[in-house]
C-alpha cells in the first residue's frame, strides 16, 4: 500500500487531505509539525509527502532541505502545499527540491493524487 505524509498544523485541513487520500487507497498519517513530521518520514520512509510550509517547531521549507540533503529520502516526492501562494516562497520552494507547490484554496486530495500519479512518482492504489 502506498503511504502518504501530511505534515500539515491545521487540523481541518489534515482531516479533508487525510480522508480524501484514504478515500483513494491511501495508507495516510498526519503530523502537526515540522520535527513530528521530519522524524515520521525518516522512520518510514513514505511513497511521498505533502508538506505545508508554514508549520510551527521546523518549517516546511526546512524540511524539504533536510529531506532533500538525506541520500535515503532525498527522491521521495514532495508535494508542497501552502495558503501563502507568495510567488518568492513558490519560487524558493522549487529551489530546495519541492516535485509541485499547490495553492491549498483551491487544490483538492483528488488533485494531489493524479499530480503524484500523472508524474509516475505512485503507481495507482487501488
Amino acid at each position: 500500500m502506498n503511504r502518504i505524509i501530511i505534515v500539515e498544523d491545521d487540523a481541518v485541513v489534515g482531516l479533508v487531505y487525510r480522508t480524501g487520500l484514504m478515500k483513494e487507497g491511501f495508507e495516510v498519517e498526519v503530523a502537526v509539525d515540522g520535527e513530528a513530521g521530519l522524524a515520521r518520514i525518516q522512520q518510514i520512509c513514505p511513497a511521498a509527502v505533502l508538506l505545508d510550509l508554514m508549520i510551527p517547531k521546523l518549517a516546511g521549507l526546512e524540511v524539504l532541505k533536510r529531506l532533500r540533503a538525506t541520500p535515503e529520502l532525498s527522491k521521495i516526492p514532495v508535494m508542497v502545499f501552502t495558503n501563502a501562494y507568495v510567488p518568492a516562497l513558490v519560487e524558493e520552494a522549487m529551489k530546495a527540491g519541492a516535485t509541485k507547490v499547490f495553492n491549498k484554496a483551491v487544490t483538492t486530495p483528488h488533485i494531489v493524487v493524479q499530480c503524484l500519479k500523472d508524474a509516475g512518482c505512485i503507481g495507482a492504489a487501488n
